[in-house]
């Protein structure tokens, strides 16, 4: 899984995608939203939707 943030918009958006580059989760906060805030509702989203599946995150100090 990898995280992607566009802060190019107003509202950053998180996401999590697998090692094809699908889309497994999305968070979008406002810009003042802290990077935790947003990791742990993305993991969360993640852990629902790969279960027992998700072996590996790759994340950055934010986090």
């Amino acid at each position: 899984m990898g995280c992607h943030r566009t802060s190019a918009s107003p509202s950053p958006l998180r996401s999590a995608l697998d090692a094809l580059g699908l889309v497994i989760g999305v968070v979008v906060q406002a810009a003042s939203a802290h990077d935790n805030t947003a990791g742990t509702a993305l993991l969360g989203q993640v852990v629902e939707r790969c279960g027992m599946r998700l072996q590996k995150a790759l994340v950055d100090q934010g986090f």
